[in-house]
């Protein structure tokens, strides 16, 4: 259960589109099959709020509403995919007021960088293994690299990812309801992993995820 947890997780759950692309660059084409079962939340469903006292960004289909940080940039990251009606899916991201971000990988490489998106998988409905992943921490196993968070007051899985001198240290948080994955990952630059820790941890305490 966990070789198989730590593969598929591995494969099929990355942190943005350049580190999507960064850790699949080697993997056979027979793993990569199992990613284009994965389907993303179309970016046309996000909306961003902005009032004197705050600033959100919302999916109602989702469920979902995140508090933006004051200064905080907002940016929809496409090319995760294109649903059958042209419809482009891909990833809501946030970046700190001083961050500098890679524009070819969408990685903040200074300053702090936040990202979300949601998932179905058609065949290996990766909320099933992700939720029984989140059942043995809570029954007491222990998963390497692995931890419980809350986020939204339900329980949702903190994975290390990555974790390269070059890069710094990717974190997803991966919280399953229903059919779908909701997911929030960031990349702790190397000079930066205390503070982008913080901010990271901050920012899912303020996120509200409505069941449905």
């Amino acid at each position: 259960m966990k070789k198989e947890f730590a593969l598929i997780i591995g494969l099929a759950l990355v942190v943005l589109v350049g580190l999507f692309t960064y850790i699949l660059k080697d993997v056979p084409d027979y793993k990569i099959s199992l990613l284009n079962e994965v389907f993303y939340e179309p970016l046309e469903n996000y909306t961003l709020t902005e009032t004197e006292q705050e600033s959100f960004v919302e999916n109602s289909n989702m469920g979902l509403k995140m508090p933006i940080p004051s200064g905080w940039l907002v940016k929809k990251i496409e090319g995760l995919g294109v649903d059958s009606k042209g419809v482009k899916e891909g990833a809501i991201a946030i970046y700190s007021p001083d961050s500098e971000v890679n524009e070819a990988t969408s990685i903040a490489y200074k300053g702090c960088g936040i990202s979300v998106r949601c998932q179905t998988s058609q065949k290996e409905k990766q909320f099933h293994i992700i939720a029984s992943a989140i059942e043995d921490i809570q029954t007491g196993n222990e998963i390497v690299g692995s931890e419980l968070i809350s986020v939204s007051g339900m329980d949702a899985l903190w994975e290390i990812v990555l974790d390269e001198e070059e890069i710094g240290k990717a974190i997803m948080v991966s919280l399953p309801i229903d059919d779908k994955v909701y997911i929030f990952e960031t990349v702790l630059p190397p000079l930066e992993r205390e503070r982008c820790d913080r901010e990271f941890r901050d920012f899912l305490t303020k996120i509200e995820v409505a069941k449905k």
